[in-house]
């Protein structure tokens, strides 16, 4: 494997290093659409559009670009938030396998402040009105408690 150049994020344990350390694509899942849009060979608007469409009609209502979290608020319970799954996402072995979720950003906010170089973290959530921004909120107050 190639050595990876600083200025790129790591790569994910899902991710092979090609020639100069460029992470390779992963490819779309068994569903043929992609958890983390990043790794689509081609990205425009249409493409974001549908990929995201295709996934939330068999109910995953998170997409990942890169560090960036898509959710699409479902309307409905998907049984996505118990603590059986908040707790697969403490575990790093479990978690860093699954596909996108709120409970993997909060995560990945807390290991930030809690390891080495201990960096400061804000989540960002936005949307339109109705979109779920104060659950997903609370979803990550939630998890971040259930942490200390």
């Amino acid at each position: 494997t190639a050595a990876h150049p600083r200025h790129l994020p790591p790569p994910r344990r899902d991710q092979t290093l090609m020639e100069g350390g460029t992470p390779l694509s992963k490819g779309p899942d068994e569903e043929g659409d992609y958890d983390d849009m990043v790794n689509m060979p081609k990205m425009d608007q249409a493409m974001v559009l549908q990929n995201v469409e295709k996934r939330f009609k068999r109910d995953a209502i998170y997409t990942a670009v890169g560090d960036v979290l898509i959710s699409v608020n479902p309307f409905k319970d998907l049984g996505m938030y118990t603590p059986e799954i908040m707790r697969k996402y403490h575990h790093e072995t479990d978690a860093d396998e699954k596909a996108p979720h709120i409970f993997a950003v909060a995560r990945d906010a807390y290991r930030r402040i809690i390891r080495p170089p201990h960096k400061a973290q804000s989540v960002l959530v936005s949307g339109e009105s109705g979109a779920g921004k104060t659950e997903a909120s609370k979803l990550l107050i939630r998890y971040l408690a259930s942490m200390s």
